[in-house]
């Protein structure tokens, strides 16, 4: 079994390793003049990250005679990351919406979340 200090030196090494950053976006909502809510996104900061695809066999779809290219990519943050399903991710100009995120476990050295992006916008 590895103690505490192990386990903080390998988050540590893990964090360092880490090649992009991401920028965490937090939704808001307003009403408008009309009753209507309008959502818009917060920066609630930035944090250290990996980003790589899944692969999948069905990423093309189309939808009313428009092909959609959904990415889906796994992005390792911080074990001490705050983010949920409902934030996004900023990475290198393209946002991400957060699809899963697993449940707090002690030993994981990194949170490996699930994000999707769609025609690399």
């Amino acid at each position: 079994m590895i103690t505490y200090t192990e386990l903080a030196w390998m988050r540590a090494t893990e964090n360092q390793a880490m090649s992009s950053v991401a920028t965490i976006l937090s939704p808001s909502y307003s009403n408008t003049a009309l009753g209507l809510q309008e959502e818009s996104w917060t920066n609630v900061g930035t944090v250290s990250c990996d980003i790589w695809p899944i692969a999948k066999n069905d990423r093309e779809k189309s939808t009313g005679n428009q092909e959609i290219s959904k990415g889906e990519f796994y992005i390792s943050v911080p074990f001490n990351t705050s983010v949920t399903v409902e934030n996004r991710l900023v990475i290198d100009s393209k946002t991400y919406e957060v699809t899963f995120v697993p449940l707090n476990q002690s030993w994981l050295t990194n949170l490996r979340l699930e994000a999707r992006n769609y025609n690399g916008v």
